[in-house]
């Protein structure tokens, strides 16, 4: 467990791709890598485990596996960074973003956080539900012999 940043990056001739960047030490905000804009940079505990997090969110618009290459919107490569349910502390977003991208983003997060409620309302469905048949056969197994319902 090693803690890093990740940073996202994006260029003016590559429109609508991103790419996720991890790095041990600080990453300056003046200019990415081969003249890519750096745009978020994020501090995380386990940069390894939120990388793999991030590609989670993103894989479905993986472009390259090997340059963590994405075809996705910037929005919702910035989401993927703030949804994640490691500690993380966002180091610095670039100010140029504008404020479409940034309601985008918003949008994106409160996506994600409805889809979370709604699996783990029914995550607790299910388990309420899983404990009452073993309460009811436990109660039947217990009054009535060997009738339990799986017995």
């Amino acid at each position: 467990m090693q803690s890093g940043y990740l940073y996202l990056e994006t260029r003016d001739d590559h429109p609508g791709m991103v790419r996720l960047r991890k790095s041990i030490e600080l990453p300056s905000t003046q200019q990415g890598e081969a003249g890519a804009s750096i745009r978020a940079i994020s501090s995380y505990q386990d940069v390894d485990a939120a990388a793999m997090h991030v590609h989670e969110h993103l894989k479905r618009h993986l472009v390259d596996i090997d340059t963590h290459l994405y075809k996705v919107s910037l929005a919702e490569a910035l989401a993927a960074l703030r949804t994640l349910s490691l500690t993380c502390r966002i180091v610095w977003t670039d100010p140029a973003i504008d404020r479409e991208t940034l309601d985008a983003m918003d949008a994106f997060i409160e996506k994600h956080k409805r889809g979370r409620r709604r699996r783990d309302i029914l995550i607790r469905i299910i388990s309420w539900i899983a404990i009452a048949l073993l309460v009811f056969n436990l109660l039947t197994g217990l009054f009535g012999g060997r009738t339990g319902i799986w017995f």
